[in-house]
């Protein structure tokens, strides 16, 4: 097992199925600390706050979506770290009927750096968190405001902390996310169709 060193960059996937099919998201994480933390120190502190932001989202998410593993990867030393079963997370919610697999609830955080914003898509949201007209109804956006404000600020690591934000792989830059913005319109992921994924 590895040490993550200060200012270490970490790509994190989030990975769910609708069986057969995956639903994943990547996510890039910046550790800041005075001395190394374990890799087992590290994936924790990051499962547990995409959980929190996960554990949000049941309520509209199908119950035939399955919580599969977080893997982390350290992308400064290019090795893996961990890839282990989310802390509690099983499955979602809602029993209604599960949205078009294109249909994503999106997610975007602005930074401090121009032209640099994250986008995050979340999936397996049902008909019964839609209020027409191509918009997700009220709870449904109380849901993602708030999944969207435990993946904000800075989150203890061991004895340093860390941050989610943007990755420059070609410019060696992470930009931190500094606020989000719910998109009221459901959005089309066109690459996310049975069979395909993302």
């Amino acid at each position: 097992m590895g040490v993550v060193n200060n200012n270490d960059i970490m790509r994190v996937t989030a990975k769910t199925t609708i069986p057969p099919d995956d639903f994943q998201n990547v996510y890039h994480a910046r550790y800041l600390g005075a001395s190394g933390q374990s890799d087992a120190v590290a994936w924790l502190a990051i499962a547990n706050v995409l959980e929190a932001a996960y554990t949000e989202l049941l309520p509209g998410v199908t119950n035939q979506l399955d919580f599969d593993t977080i893997e982390v990867w350290n992308v400064t030393q290019d090795r893996p770290m961990i890839e282990a079963s989310w802390p509690t997370l099983t499955s979602g919610s809602s029993v209604g009927e599960p949205l078009p697999f294109q249909c994503a609830a999106c997610v975007l955080f602005p930074t401090a750096t121009a032209r640099s914003q994250g986008r995050k898509f979340f999936p397996g949201f049902t008909e019964s968190e839609t209020g027409g007209d191509s918009l997700w109804d009220a709870a449904a956006l109380v849901d993602l405001v708030a999944a969207a404000a435990e993946l904000l600020g800075t989150f203890t690591m061991g004895a340093g902390n860390f941050s989610f934000g943007n990755y420059n792989e070609d410019l060696v830059r992470f930009a931190q996310w500094i606020s989000a913005i719910v998109q009221a319109v459901i959005k089309t992921q066109r690459r996310r169709s049975p069979g395909v994924g993302t």
